[in-house]
């Protein structure tokens, strides 16, 4: 797009939280930025009302006509139908049902306008397996302190900054949830990204082994129903109906101590010949 033309792109992060925008050029050099509330629970029309008066707003900051833009492109988290312009489904969007985002911002400004998931817009981030998109780097315990890091140093302001003395980087996910369950704006988008990304995984997890029970351990397991009652309503209303019923999502009872008696047990059990 940009490398293309050699002009700017107007970029726009739509989270449940917040609305993040920026001019970016075609070296990657942020010439303007926004930011604002979503406001999700408004509905529909008011989130996309502030979408465009953030463009508006942008263009006039960083004083870039609509002509000396390459293009508009949005990211937005849940499903989303690249091809078709379509957000389809957004647990963080109350009310997103096939909303046509990409040619109303397209047709308001007159500009190529593009639409794609945030995870895939965010290079969906590589694993420290080699792959890319994988659970553990959207919805682990580091995964989760991770972003919320990511988010302060973009600029939002959380009562993480306060949790932990200003050391932003010294962030964990105990901090997060402990931020979340205290009502912290900035902590509650960040357990919210991960039960969406952590619940489209466990539907698949659902859906073709039909488990009887998934166990969670470590930090996520530590959240509680912060994290996984999000991720329970997911699988009930995207797996297959007798599968999501059949299914328990519970954390594992035996805390920290699980990884090290799981490792006891195959060292103690009877050994074949």
């Amino acid at each position: 797009m940009g490398e293309k033309t050699g002009l700017p792109v107007l970029a726009i992060d739509l989270g449940g939280t917040k609305i993040a925008s920026a001019i970016v050029s075609p070296e990657g050099r942020v010439l303007a930025r926004d930011y604002r509330l979503t406001l999700a629970d408004e509905g529909v029309e008011p989130v996309i009302a502030r979408i465009l008066s953030a463009v508006e707003h942008l263009l006039k900051k960083g004083a870039v006509s609509l002509s000396q833009l390459d293009s508009i492109s949005i990211a937005s988290a849940g499903a989303i139908d690249s091809e078709r312009g379509l957000v389809t489904a957004s647990p963080n969007l109350p009310g997103w049902h096939n909303v046509p985002l990409r040619d109303i911002v397209g047709e308001r400004f007159g500009v190529s306008t593009f639409l794609v998931n945030d995870a895939r817009a965010a290079a969906g981030p590589q694993c420290y397996c080699g792959n890319s998109g994988c659970l553990e780097v959207l919805a682990s315990g580091r995964a989760i302190a991770r972003e919320a890091i990511r988010r302060i140093g973009a600029g939002e302001s959380s009562a993480l900054t306060g949790i932990v003395s200003g050391k932003v980087d010294s962030i964990t996910a105990r901090e997060v949830s402990q931020a979340a369950e205290a009502g912290d704006p900035l902590a509650l988008g960040v357990v919210s990204r991960a039960a969406m990304y952590l619940g489209v995984g466990m539907v698949n997890v659902v859906n073709i082994f039909n488990p009887e029970m998934i166990v969670f351990g470590g930090s996520v397991a530590k959240m509680g129903d912060l994290l996984l009652d999000p991720v329970r309503q997911l699988v009930k209303d995207g797996a297959f109906g007798l599968s999501a019923q059949a299914v328990s999502i519970v954390p594992a009872s035996l805390g920290d101590d699980v990884g090290v008696l799981g490792a006891a047990c195959f060292a103690l059990e009877p050994k074949a010949g």
